[in-house]
């Protein structure tokens, strides 16, 4: 039986999937088989790399709304 490779999608799978209702609030893209959801603007990216930055050195993080 072979193996198949399930990291990329086809852009049939990636149609389907950004249709679903669950993705309806989100922004994705379809770059080279794989999807990306894309911010909303350059502040959100800001504060996701600085979550990111801070949670790999083990401080504390808050969600905001």
């Amino acid at each position: 039986m072979a193996v198949q490779d399930r990291t990329k999608l086809t852009v049939k799978e990636f149609d389907c999937l950004a249709q679903l209702p669950e993705n309806a609030h989100r922004w994705l893209e379809y770059v080279g088989g794989r999807v990306i959801e894309v911010v909303s603007n350059n502040l959100s990216s800001e504060f996701a790399a600085v979550t990111k930055a801070n949670v790999r050195k083990g401080k504390p993080y808050l969600y905001l709304s």
